[in-house]
């Protein structure tokens, strides 16, 4: 998974909760973490910072409590960017750079047949959703063993923002409220532990 921190598509508290309230439920329906062959899990949040901060590494052994209480204690990164004065430096201010460097960060290579799934927790409130799209589709096509999914919560996310990371809308999912099991149980289906081998996972 991939939680966008960054300055200008920053999360409101609402939004954050709603949205950990939705990783911590997809988590535990993974109910072949930690087995043979089974399900990872990994997890790295983007904000103004110098690096991406990976908060579950995706050859973490952790138990699943462990996994549980790892997600209830990451927080929105306080923002460093002066974004009145055209933002920061950081080679991670923009959010397609971001997700190749999370998939660069993400995933290991010792489950080279493991399917690999990125879902991107995003308002995609971006300021610039041309640039973004043109460059996003050369980021899918040097990752196109990836299925990516981008995931909105809260009432005001910009859907266009969201659509200029995919090719499908069928891959974009907005969850308004906690109440919204109906579509959590949308999202699960979409990135469902499928097993085909020994070698294949879910991974978000």
């Amino acid at each position: 998974m991939l939680l966008d921190d960054l300055p200008g598509s920053k999360m409101t508290d609402e939004e954050w909760n709603i949205a950990m309230d939705v990783i911590m439920e997809m988590t535990r329906r993974m109910t072949e973490y930690g087995k043979l062959g089974g399900q990872r899990i990994g997890l790295v949040q983007v904000s103004d910072d110098t690096q991406p901060h990976v908060d579950i590494s995706l050859t973490s052994n952790a138990s699943r409590s462990a996994i549980y209480n790892t997600i209830q204690t990451i927080k929105p990164v306080p923002g460093q960017c002066d974004m009145s004065s055209g933002g920061c430096e950081s080679p991670f201010d923009n959010i397609t750079q971001s997700i190749e460097s999370a998939i660069n960060t993400l995933f290991p290579t010792d489950r080279p047949n493991a399917r690999k799934i990125l879902l991107i927790v995003t308002s995609g409130r971006f300021s610039n959703i041309d640039y973004i799209n043109a460059t996003m589709r050369n980021v899918l096509t040097r990752n196109s063993d990836v299925d990516i999914y981008v995931l909105g919560t809260g009432v005001d996310v910009k859907v266009a923002g969201m659509m200029s990371l995919v090719y499908e809308s069928a891959n974009v999912i907005i969850i308004p409220d906690k109440s919204s099991v109906s579509v959590i149980d949308i999202l699960d289906a979409k990135v469902s532990f499928i097993q085909c081998s020994a070698d294949v996972s879910k991974v978000d």
